[in-house]
């Protein structure tokens, strides 16, 4: 996580690189904690990840319908067993 290897950078680089390196490392370190960090983030890592078939039914909102069709089935298979426990 960039967090946690900005935290290292900081307190070794810190020892010997000039004062404005360590707080351009600072700087990195405290964007890394926005919110907006995490959402950039995830985009870069889904746009590395993600075909872009895949991509598009995600924009599209096919995944998100495909996802509440698939956790509607869960729950009704869930309740199917419970209705009628194994003999």
């Amino acid at each position: 996580d960039l967090r946690w290897r900005v935290r290292e950078l900081v307190a070794v680089v810190g020892r010997f690189a000039s004062e404005g390196t360590v707080a351009a490392l600072r700087e990195i370190r405290a964007l890394a904690r926005e919110d907006r960090y995490e959402r950039l983030r995830n985009a870069a890592r889904a746009r590395a990840e993600l075909t872009a078939d895949e991509r598009g039914r995600l924009s599209s909102g096919t995944l998100d319908r495909e996802l509440d069709e698939a956790r509607a089935e869960r729950d009704r298979l869930a309740d199917a067993l419970d209705e009628h426990p194994p003999l």
